[in-house]
C-alpha cells in the first residue's frame, strides 16, 4: 500500500527540520517540503499529495494567496489544506467568500496537535 504523501510548504529551515524530525517517527506517511508557495503549488499539481500543510508568512506569495490558487485549480481543489502558522486567524484579511483552510495548527505545536488534524483529514473522502 502506498504511503500517503504530505506536502509541507514552509520557508523557515528550523521549522522544516522540526517537521522532518516529527515525520521520521511516523513510518506511515511520506513528507515533501517546498520552501515557497509557488514551488509548493507546482509540487501539489505534479504529485497530488493527500494533504498540504501550509505556512502563511512565505516569501513572495503568501499561504493565504496560495490557498486561493490551489482551491481554484481542478487538479488541487479537493486536497485538504491545513494552515500551520502562528497567525490566528490565519488570513485576517480574507472575506467570508474566500476559501478556508480545512484546519489550523497553531505554532508552537505538539506532535499530537499536528497528527490529529492530519489523521482526521486523511480519513475523509476526497
Amino acid at each position: 500500500m502506498k504511503k500517503p504523501t504530505i506536502l509541507y510548504i514552509e520557508d523557515n529551515l528550523g521549522n522544516q527540520r522540526l517537521m522532518r524530525a516529527i515525520f521520521e517517527t511516523i513510518d506511515d506517511w511520506h513528507l515533501m517540503i517546498a520552501a515557497t508557495a509557488e514551488v509548493g503549488i507546482d509540487l501539489a499539481r505534479a504529485s497530488q499529495p493527500e494533504i498540504i500543510l501550509m505556512d502563511i508568512n512565505l516569501p513572495g506569495m503568501s499561504g493565504c494567496d496560495a490557498l486561493i490558487v490551489l482551491r481554484r485549480d481542478p487538479l488541487t481543489s479537493r486536497i485538504p489544506i491545513l494552515a500551520v502558522t502562528a497567525n490566528s486567524p490565519p488570513c485576517p484579511d480574507a472575506e467570508g467568500s474566500d476559501p478556508q483552510f480545512d484546519a489550523v495548527v497553531l505554532k508552537p505545536f505538539t506532535k499530537d496537535d499536528l497528527i490529529n488534524p492530519i489523521e482526521h483529514a486523511l480519513s475523509r473522502p476526497r
